[in-house]
């Protein structure tokens, strides 16, 4: 939501019902449009500085931890294919952290 609308002068310009939509949704249904009138009415009545530069440092912070999400879930695939591999995984009750936390150990 907040690549999207990065502060309350981007939600005061945004279509209404566009910006409800996509409250209801990032909420799971949690929000709904009473409470996206409630935060446009806010923005509407901001009287925060707007600084384009921190705008698009925070949507540059927020690409990066999606692509620092991205690459961790690549390597926890990759993490557990190696710990599937091991005779200890077919150990019955033994979990995937118990695995790994036998690899750590064994490495010391």
């Amino acid at each position: 939501m907040l690549l999207k609308y990065p502060g309350a002068k981007d939600i005061a310009k945004s279509r209404f019902d566009k910006f409800a939509n996509l409250i209801e949704s990032t909420s799971n249904g949690k929000l709904d449009k009473m409470k996206a009138k409630e935060i446009c009415n806010l923005a509407r009545k901001s009287v925060g500085v707007y600084v384009s530069s921190k705008t698009m440092e925070l949507k540059h912070t927020i690409k990066l931890i999606q692509n620092l999400d991205s690459e961790i879930e690549e390597i926890e695939e990759q993490i557990q294919t190696h710990v599937q591999d091991s005779p200890i995984a077919t150990v019955p009750g033994i979990s995937f952290r118990t695995c790994l936390k036998s690899f750590e150990n064994k490495g010391k």
